[in-house]
């Protein structure tokens, strides 16, 4: 399976904030049948509204036909507790074993590197 990884980026499309909360939507019915789908104002909420005083990145891996099947949400806080990073990986099923979480933590990395993070918190699963 093919992918691209792109940075979730303002300003955000309709279009994008769509995809992401289709992608999130599914992720979190997988993780729990009984979960109530989020709006797209929250998705796009989560992309665009952090911590003033958090460094802040996040990626999206789209498949061959534009499909959204992984996203990395990062963040770092300047002040306390300088050494943490933290992400939130979420992949799709039917893209799981094919290097996208591999792809993606690649990004997360760097991150970690340019900011100067020593200690790297993962999370993975619904909002």
């Amino acid at each position: 399976m093919a992918f691209t990884i792109e940075p979730i980026a303002e300003p955000l499309t309709d279009e994008t904030v769509c995809d992401i909360n289709a992608f999130e939507n599914a992720l979190m019915l997988e993780l729990d049948p009984g979960s109530v789908p989020m709006p797209a104002s929250m998705t796009r909420a989560y992309a665009t509204l952090h911590d003033p005083t958090d460094i802040v990145d996040s990626y999206l891996a789209r498949d061959d036909n534009g499909r959204v099947v992984g996203t990395a949400w990062m963040s770092a806080p300047k002040s306390d507790n300088p050494h943490l990073a933290f992400t939130r990986l979420g992949v799709d099923a039917s893209a799981r074993r094919n290097g996208v979480a591999t792809s993606v933590l690649g990004k997360y990395g760097a991150f970690c590197a340019a900011n100067e993070r020593t200690t790297m918190l993962l999370g993975a699963g619904g909002r």
